[in-house]
């Protein structure tokens, strides 16, 4: 089995999922639920669920490649990444090439992310985000490209979906 997923292929599952619940995603706050969910699967199997590198930033947690896709919008929603020319999101294809790609795990994960997290606006996530003892609290120190490594990312939801 590959050991974690692009956080484009993600990014895209998260924007066919929500706007299938009405919900609308910025750069900002789409980055944060890739996160969110790489954190929740790395808790609960052991296993990435993306292979991107995580970077510690000031606004939090970033995933260098994903924000370089994203940034041309800007604080705007994002309709759709049509990752790997995916079909259109009226397309029932669209389903199902997710289906295909993504386990019942990893759409389980991810579609627990945007129902926890969709209706969040990017005040409340960044706050989420820099909570003390988070992965980002954690690893920032104001330079950039500090990494936060996967082992600080599974710890932290380890222990707050222990809370839950």
């Amino acid at each position: 089995m590959m050991r974690g997923r692009s956080s484009l292929l993600v990014a895209d599952y998260i924007l066919m999922r929500a706007a299938g619940l009405g919900m609308v995603i910025t750069q900002f706050e789409l980055i944060k639920h890739v996160f969110i969910a790489h954190g929740r699967h790395l808790a609960s199997t052991g296993e990435p669920l993306i292979v991107d590198r995580i970077e510690a930033w000031k606004h939090g947690p970033v995933i260098p490649v994903l924000y370089h896709e994203l940034k041309i919008y800007g604080d705007r929603p994002i309709p759709s990444l049509r990752y790997c020319n995916t079909p259109t999101e009226k397309s029932a294809s669209r389903a199902s090439l997710f289906n295909d790609v993504l386990s019942k795990t990893e759409r389980d994960i991810i579609d627990g992310v945007v129902n926890d997290y969709g209706d969040w606006n990017m005040s409340e996530l960044y706050q989420l985000c820099h909570e003390d003892g988070s992965p980002w609290s954690q690893c920032y120190t104001g330079e950039y490209g500090v990494e936060i490594p996967d082992s600080v990312i599974e710890a932290y939801y380890k222990s707050e979906m222990m809370v839950l």
